[in-house]
This record gives C-alpha cells, structure tokens and sequence, in this order.
C-alpha cells in the first residue's frame, strides 16, 4: 500500500493586479508505503504565480520551499515555536465552497 496526500493548510496573496497575481500556499505532504517506506511528512510552501490570458488565469511559474515546519518531524529542521506561531497567521484558511 502506497500512501501519497498532499493538503493545503493555508494561503496569502503575495500581489494582485488585472493581469497577474502570486500566490503562498503552505500545504503538508504525508507519503509512505506499508512494505519500505515509513511515513513521512513534508510541510512546504509553494509560491504560484499566475497571469491573465485569453479569459483566464494560467500558471506562469512556481517554486516550492521548505516550511514553515512545526515541530513533529525528525527528519525535517523544525522552526522554533515563535517561528511558527509568528508565520502561520500569515496564511488564511481554506474554506470549503458550498454550491
């Protein structure tokens, strides 16, 4: 058995205009697999950026960085508590869309 999830955890909008905009997500990242691999977790923070074009927003590029980790892991360097608390009210909740 393979696992693979990846969640977002939050976002901020980094800069917006008509024709462009970039946005943070902070997102976890669980993988493992019962017979070699155990889980794991990667936190991250992907940076999208995104442009206008033809009625529609396209993804113009992206990066991916470390963090902000709290502190669960053993394999990852996790920031300090005031490091976290400081960067998660940075990024807004995601809320589920109701129809």
């Amino acid at each position: 058995m393979i696992v693979l999830r990846s969640v977002p955890v939050g976002y901020r909008i980094e800069s917006f205009a008509r024709n462009g905009a970039t946005i943070a997500v902070w997102y976890v990242g669980i993988v493992g697999s019962g017979a070699t691999v155990e889980p794991q977790q990667s936190w991250r923070t992907q940076v999208v950026s995104l442009v206008w074009e033809d009625a529609e927003w396209r993804v113009s590029s992206f990066e991916s960085s470390a963090g902000p980790t709290p502190p669960l892991s053993t394999a990852e360097i996790a920031q300090s508590p005031g490091e976290l608390f400081a960067a998660i009210p940075r990024f807004e909740e995601f809320q589920r869309a109701e129809p």
